[in-house]
């Protein structure tokens, strides 16, 4: 067993810029105490194309390796679960995931690990940031960026708060920042579940079977990692496909064991939101248009929760954007 060493792997799939620019900075991480680290890029396409980009990068990180693993099966469950066995057939003590499309900052794993080390955690997450690589062209662009960045303002300070609160167990640990002490996944057995494998939703999934378990989980404020925000997620359309996704996928995990529950509770929860959406578009004059995605994911959140009444699933992970 590699005892105290880290795999830290990225799924990818038809994005070998934002790729290249994830291996740039994981290659430029800090040392983590009385850890190593060794890098997986797990290449989730019918035929690999990768094997330059990994020579490029061999060696770039003294001590750390640079591993492709070709997981052919479409989906990011397979992707994720292709990971998790690569890491407890090798011995390692950790598996840490970020996405392709992101950054991390230098001490992003060394913060990571430490909070995890000293609060004795089985899963353990961070904030996530945005950015964009250009300045958004047009109004509504800029409206949607506006909103996105206040989107995720809020997310950080409702994480912060439960942090200060000592309640960050209660936070939901997303893998675009994520490391788990893979002792935990030998005692349990724990998997992603091949269900999620193109709606999303594997690390939702996984948190709240890992919860189930009796993981102790949590969050810390210092593990910093940044998205990249490509020009087609700042779009109506996408913005509420993805909540339109991301209500099916809760829906269907909320009440696959209280079926008959669901008849009371959605219809309200459709009529909240759709109100709420109506209200934030109201108020748009008074937010500068920054109200916009918050307006449109209510409305994309409340037709979800509909079509999750009638059976419709999300397939999310079925086409990519960026780079």
């Amino acid at each position: 067993m590699q005892t105290g060493r880290i795999c830290l792997a990225v799924a990818t799939r038809d994005r070998p810029k934002m790729l290249r620019q994830a291996l740039l900075s994981m290659c430029a991480l800090d040392d983590v105490a009385k850890a190593g680290v060794d890098i997986l890029v797990v290449e989730n396409a019918a035929l690999s194309s990768l094997d330059g980009t990994i020579e490029e990068f061999a060696g770039r990180r003294v001590g750390t390796s640079i591993t492709l693993l070709h997981e052919p099966r479409l989906g990011i469950v397979h992707a994720r679960n292709a990971a998790l066995d690569h890491a407890l057939a090798n011995g390692y003590s950790h598996l840490a995931f970020i996405d392709d499309d992101e950054v991390v900052a230098p001490d992003w794993l060394s913060e990571l690990h430490k909070a995890q080390t000293e609060r004795r955690l089985d899963l353990i997450g961070g904030p996530v940031h945005a950015f964009v690589e250009e300045k958004p062209c047009g109004v509504l662009a800029a409206a949607l960026w506006r909103g996105y960045q206040a989107r995720v303002m809020r997310v950080e300070r409702a994480a912060l708060d439960r942090h200060r609160r000592d309640s960050d167990g209660l936070i939901m640990i997303a893998t675009n920042n994520w490391m788990v002490d893979l002792e935990f996944c030998r005692k349990t057995g724990l998997r992603f579940d091949p269900r999620y494998n193109l709606s999303g939703g594997e690390d939702s999934g996984f948190y709240h079977g890992a919860r189930r378990l009796g993981a102790r989980t949590g969050w810390t404020p210092r593990a910093v990692v940044s998205e990249e925000i490509p020009p087609e997620r700042l779009s109506v359309v996408y913005q509420f496909n993805r909540a339109f996704d991301q209500s099916v996928v809760s829906f269907h995990r909320k009440f696959e064991t209280r079926p008959r529950l669901k008849w009371l509770i959605v219809p309200l929860s459709i009529l909240y939101k759709t109100l709420a959406g109506g209200a934030l578009l109201l108020a748009l004059p008074l937010t500068l248009g920054s109200s916009l995605v918050g307006a449109i994911r209510a409305l994309g959140f409340a037709s979800g929760r509909l079509a999750g009444l009638f059976g419709v699933q999300s397939r999310h992970y079925e086409t990519t954007t960026g780079r």
